[in-house]
Parts: C-alpha cells; sequence; structure tokens
C-alpha cells in the first residue's frame, strides 16, 4: 500500500510539471493512474474481506457457541449473558442464538436451585450450631464484667470463690464474641504453701508448671489462706487438660519451697473441665495459637 501510494504521488507530481509532454505521455501517465487506482480498490477489498474473515474467526456463530459451551460447563452465567447478547448483536438471524438461548435458561436454572439448596445446608448448619450452643452453655455459670464488656462463663459445678481447693477452665468472651480459654489453679487450706510451682501425675506422665513471679496470688480470711494461679490455656495446657480428663488417676502437687499440698483431680472436675472446652467450641473457640 505504502509503495503504491508513492506510485500515485510521483504520477501526480510528474502529470504537474511536464506540460510540455506528449499527448502519448499523457496518455501513458492517465492509464498507469487508472491501474493504480484500480490495484489499490482490489487490495482495499481484499483487506475488507480478510478483517471480515478475522471477525468470523473470533466472532462467528459457531466460534460464540463454542464459547457458550464453555461458560456453562464452568458455571460463569454473566459470562454466558455476555457471549449471547454478542451473538444476538452480530448475527441476529443465527441458529445457534436458539441454542445459547437454551443454555442460558438451563444454567439459571440450575444456579437457582444451588441457591436455594446452600440456603437450606447454611440454615441447617445454623441451626444446629444454635441448638449446640445452647446445650454447651446451658452447662455453664455466665456472669457479666461491666469494665471490660466480657462475658464469662465457668461449669456451674465449679467453686465460685477463690478460697476453695478447685482445677478448672474459664471462657472469657468479648464483646465481639470472640472467646478466650483460661485455667486456674486454687488452693485452699490452713496453712501457706507459697507455691511456686504444680506438678501433675497424670497416669504414668509426670507434668510441671512454674508460674512466673507474682502470677501466683495470695490472701487469707475467715480462718484460712488459698492460693491461686490463672493463665491462658496454651496449647502445652491444652494438651494438659485433655490428658486430664482421660486420665484415670491424676494428683495434683502444690509445691513450695519449704512445704506442699497433694489432692487427687475428682470426677466432677473432669466433666467440668470437658463441659467447659465443649462450650469454647460451640462459642467458635479455636486451637491455642501458641
Amino acid at each position: 500500500m505504502k509503495s503504491l501510494l508513492i506510485i500515485v504521488v510521483s504520477l501526480a507530481l510528474l502529470t504537474g510539471c511536464n506540460n510540455t509532454a506528449p499527448t502519448q505521455d499523457n496518455a501513458n501517465l492517465a492509464s498507469e493512474l487508472e491501474r493504480v487506482n484500480r490495484e489499490i480498490s482490489t487490495l482495499q477489498a481484499e483487506n475488507t474481506k480478510l478483517k471480515n474473515e478475522l471477525e468470523d474467526l473470533k466472532y462467528g456463530p459457531e466460534k460464540l457457541l463454542s464459547e457458550a459451551k464453555k461458560h456453562y460447563g464452568n458455571k460463569d452465567i454473566d459470562a454466558l449473558s455476555v457471549t449471547l447478547n454478542t451473538l444476538k448483536d452480530k448475527h441476529p438471524g443465527a441458529i445457534e442464538i436458539d441454542e445459547v438461548i437454551a443454555l442460558h435458561s438451563e444454567l439459571m436454572i440450575t444456579l437457582a436451585k444451588e441457591k436455594e439448596e446452600l440456603e437450606k445446608e447454611t440454615a441447617l448448619i445454623a441451626e444446629a450450631n444454635k441448638k449446640r450452643l445452647e446445650k454447651a452453655t446451658s452447662k455453664m455459670r455466665k456472669t457479666y464484667d461491666e469494665v471490660t464488656e466480657n462475658n464469662i462463663y465457668v461449669d456451674k459445678t465449679t467453686a465460685e470463690y477463690v478460697n476453695e481447693n478447685s482445677f478448672h477452665a474459664i471462657i472469657s468472651q468479648d464483646k465481639d464474641g470472640v472467646p478466650t480459654l483460661l485455667m486456674r489453679i486454687q488452693y485452699s487450706g490452713d496453712d501457706w504453701v507459697f507455691i511456686d510451682k504444680y506438678i501433675f501425675k497424670i497416669d504414668d506422665e509426670t507434668v510441671e508448671i512454674t508460674p512466673s513471679y507474682g502470677e501466683v496470688k495470695r490472701d487469707n480470711g475467715y480462718g484460712g489462706v488459698w492460693e491461686y494461679y490463672t493463665n491462658y490455656v496454651t496449647q502445652d495446657n491444652r494438651n494438659l487438660i485433655e490428658s486430664i480428663i482421660s486420665s484415670k488417676k491424676t494428683i495434683l502437687r502444690q509445691q513450695g519451697s519449704q512445704n506442699r499440698s497433694d489432692r487427687t483431680i475428682t470426677e466432677k472436675e473432669k466433666t467440668a473441665l470437658q463441659n467447659v472446652l465443649d462450650a469454647y467450641e460451640a462459642l467458635g473457640g479455636g486451637n491455642p495459637l501458641f
């Protein structure tokens, strides 16, 4: 095309600059110009034909039908809608339109059914979780901390005061509904132990917990003394609790530098621990992060 344009321009310049040339030369130039114009027209027609062929390759009815089937298989209703509209716009009378319309209608019905089934399944799961939560928390004693805005859950059989011997778990649920699992070990007696270590003899296994300085709280009154330790449930502590629950016998030694106090974890405490773990999971709690 570029070469032909140069020829045309050159011929035009020669025609304009050579007024004295013989008539035969002018006739030859005119003939050559006509030939070039015909060739340009032919090339333009071929170019248009190639564009149309390319358009058919990209947007032909068969090509669009193939795309529609692909979108149908992928359950992509938006892409299928675009393909259908393109087919109608570019090929209004194409027989493929009816087939694509059928695919579109069928996919709409399929997606509607799947959505309905998903909604039913979601509702069933929500109802099951609700009943599970109600059952789990029905065994809990719940209090509300107005300062932290946390809900506190402990098993109903768990000691209510720190001046009672107990090993139990606690759930603290923040205002966003996120639960945190804690554990508490309480000692109560006539004499101070000044506990600095807890030793659990779980059947044939021994596990130790050594609190940091100041983590064991102490107080006294009404003729007795009490010491208690509260901490977050780590993965190790979670394993400890689960081992105690499933154990035949667990002895808790509360060790001080000079004194100690031993007692056996009761079946009631084991049941209470399991109840709290169940409630924790029902409230959406997961495994400890550390």
